[in-house]
């Protein structure tokens, strides 16, 4: 499964507005969702817009295990996510990660799945329960999160990424 992820959309759903600069928090963010990414194997690209007149193309660059794509100017994440849904051989293999929900419909009418930002976070928090229940099975069974845990871990990860900006 890949997951292509609305950069902007993430970052601004998990953080609050504070006067540290977009990009301490952008590359706080990218920190953080690689660790995650290289922890449980996820082929993952997030995306951002590009503000920059140039380059006339998408730039594309890794960060360990994340693909980081910024966008032309003229060319939104949106449009881009769109554009590698419609150029996929098999578009049912990917996962738009984002809350808007205009792009959310139009990637499921392509054929790609979608999960809001919440969903994304509470699946790399299960995965990541069951990767240490695998590599401790004398924990298996311990406790399940509950959607008030899952809330408490998102404050947490928001509030890990004001305090460092």
């Amino acid at each position: 499964m890949r997951y292509l992820i609305d950069g902007y959309n993430l970052l601004f759903k998990l953080s609050t507005p504070a006067k540290s600069p977009l990009e301490k928090k952008r590359l706080l963010l990218i920190s953080e969702l690689n660790e995650v990414v290289s922890l449980l194997k996820l082929n993952a690209t997030i995306v951002f817009d590009g503000s920059m007149p140039l380059p006339a193309t998408a730039t594309r660059q890794h960060f360990d295990a994340l693909e980081i794509v910024y966008t032309t100017a003229e060319q939104n994440a949106d449009a881009y996510i769109i554009k590698e849904v419609e150029l996929a051989r098999r578009p049912s293999q990917i996962t738009v990660i984002t809350s808007d929900r205009s792009l959310t419909m139009q990637c499921r009418s392509l054929g790609a799945q979608a999960k809001s930002i919440h969903d994304f976070l509470a699946f790399i928090h299960k995965k990541k329960t069951k990767k240490r229940r695998i590599s401790s099975p004398a924990t298996e069974g311990a406790f399940r999160d509950s959607e008030t845990q899952i809330a408490r871990y998102l404050k947490i990860f928001e509030k890990k990424i004001t305090d460092e900006e």
